[in-house]
């Protein structure tokens, strides 16, 4: 879930939530987002998942002051 001021995401065993404040960078391919919010940690969200909320969401990020970067991999 995706609210005004964390990211909250929800198991079976719990939840974890993550502010906003505490995402350093955004980085998106064409296959995935990847919010990192640690030097080696980040939250993966698949593109196929989000569907036509990708736009939606990037907007959301970008509002709170989140740094985008667009990668293009050619493998």
């Amino acid at each position: 879930e995706f609210d005004e001021t964390e990211i909250v995401e929800t198991y079976p065993s719990g939840e974890n939530r993550l502010r906003y404040s505490d995402i350093k960078k955004l980085y998106i391919t064409k296959e995935y987002m990847y919010l990192f919010f640690g030097a080696m940690q980040s939250i993966i969200l698949p593109v196929r998942c989000l569907g036509e909320r990708k736009e939606e969401l990037q907007e959301l990020l970008e509002s709170k002051g989140i740094e985008k970067e667009i990668i293009t991999m050619d493998y």
